[in-house]
């Protein structure tokens, strides 16, 4: 039942009854009469309906309001239309925010799955690719719920819509940036141990699996208390009586130290991970460093022996061969034992001979394997160092995120009634690990020519398949 009654069907139905009444009057009397003919009755009618209008209004805006989620009643019908007013206006003044995530989130996920896509199908399985598939199963799950979960909250500022839904959003992301991070920490560990520590067993397709599964089962255990902190925060607005509730820190932990802790846990969780990450692949850059200035000596020894093999026979012939070869070809130069394993350990993993001078057909037989090999270690080198952007990326993508949420636990009037700019800059600011989600998949095609080369091939597959389509169907028109 409408409690508000419409004026102008009372005024057309009285305006109805008085042209009656003066056509009537018109037809009696034969003469035109004056506006008396509207009877007192009806003109009385006619204020008390409008009065009883105007008091219902009145009662209608001043309704007691109270805190709700999920009312039915007429007064919370008049709250959340207040409430998604408020949400809007919010949303449109963050626009720039909406408009930044829903870049990464389009970019991202087509990425993403284009890296998926190419390394189950198109890499052989190794533990690196084992690692990549895994990172980019994270960052799409990222893509296609968290951001856009994040463009909700800013959507429903003021009236969010649903506690599960909030905590439910809150955890998957902290699982998916979480689950990255420990991973990663897997990937430093395992070109720690392929450039460091060659002769040693290196990880597996099954290990790193195994070693992905332990991450992620990490992730989840150190995600849940999201779950429970997260829900409705109550939020003032400009009518002292309306309130409304956002997706964040639960009211019932408002007096609670438990967020504070919570927060200082993960702040020295990536600091751990930061540190573990740091040590790993400042070891792989002291460890790359030395086989740069060993394959220099190589090449250099490489051509000193073309000189040499061509004057062995003059040599020989004087019957200086031998002292010639220990005196000049060398120079008294002493290989290290060392063995490169490459990104198959199987098919590339060569040993050098041990410590020793060597002899001339030793010394040649070493330095062309080793010159044969080189490729292949600055293969591995340049998955290595993929890698390692990958980790920086997670790492300087996260700092701003923590830092801005730690002070925000230490000062909790902070970020609260800034102007519009610094709104805007804190909200793009405090989500910046979502560029983690994304950037991967321009590291790999910067670093990865197999990769770039795969994507050239699946478009062009796609565009001949489109024309193909197209002229048949211009053939069946």
């Amino acid at each position: 039942m409408d409690l508000i009654i419409d004026i102008d069907s009372v005024e057309d139905n009285a305006n109805s009854s008085y042209s009656r009444s003066f056509v009537n009057s018109t037809n009696a009397d034969g003469a035109f009469q004056n506006s008396t003919f509207l009877d007192d009755s009806i003109a009385s009618t006619i204020l008390s309906v409008v009065e009883l209008n105007e008091s219902l209004v009145t009662e209608y805006d001043s309704a007691p309001t109270t805190p709700f989620w999920g009312d039915n009643s007429t007064t919370s019908i008049n709250k959340l239309d207040y409430l998604d007013e408020l949400s809007r206006k919010a949303a449109v003044e963050q626009w720039p925010v909406i408009s930044y995530i829903g870049i990464l989130m389009i970019v991202g996920l087509v990425g993403n799955l284009l890296v998926l896509y190419v390394h189950l199908f198109k890499f052989k399985r190794s533990s690196t690719r084992t690692f990549v598939v895994s990172l980019a199963c994270f960052d799409v799950l990222s893509c296609a719920i968290s951001m856009p979960g994040e463009i909700l909250d800013i959507r429903f500022g003021f009236d969010y819509p649903s506690v599960v839904c909030c905590k439910l959003l809150r955890s998957i992301t902290s699982f998916c940036s979480i689950s990255s991070g420990f991973t990663l920490m897997a990937v430093s560990y395992d070109r720690y141990g392929r450039i460091c520590n060659p002769l040693m067993r290196q990880m597996g397709q099954k290990k790193a699996s195994m070693m992905v599964f332990v991450a992620s089962a990490a992730s989840i255990f150190v995600s849940w208390p999201l779950a429970l902190l997260s829900g409705s925060k109550t939020v003032e607005t400009n009518n002292p009586n309306i309130t409304g509730f956002e997706c964040s820190v639960s009211d019932n932990y408002r007096k609670s130290k438990f967020p504070l802790i919570y927060t200082i846990c993960l702040f020295l969780a990536f600091m751990s991970a930061f540190v573990v990450m740091t040590v790993f692949y400042s070891l792989i850059g002291r460890q790359v460093t030395k086989q740069s200035a060993f394959r220099k000596s190589v090449t250099s020894n490489r051509q000193r022996n073309r000189t040499i093999s061509s004057n062995t026979s003059d040599s020989e012939r004087n019957g200086h061969r031998i002292r010639k070869i220990s005196s000049t070809s060398m120079g008294g130069i002493a290989i290290e034992e060392n063995q490169y394993s490459f990104e198959n350990e199987s098919d590339y993993s060569i040993s050098y001979p041990s410590k020793r001078h060597l002899t001339r057909k030793s010394s040649l037989r070493s330095t062309n394997k080793i010159a044969k090999r080189m490729p292949d270690d600055n293969r591995t080198r340049k998955i290595t160092m993929m890698l390692f952007l990958i980790s920086l990326v997670f790492l300087l993508s996260f700092m701003p995120h923590l830092i801005l949420k730690a002070i925000q636990a230490l000062n909790k009037g902070f970020a609260q009634n800034t102007t519009l700019a610094a709104e805007i800059l804190y909200n793009i600011f405090v989500r910046t690990y979502f560029i983690n989600s994304v950037s991967n998949a321009f590291i790999y095609g910067f670093c990865s020519p197999r990769f770039r080369k795969e994507c050239k091939d699946l478009f062009k597959r796609v565009i001949a398949r489109r024309r193909k389509f197209s002229l048949n169907s211009n053939s069946l028109n």
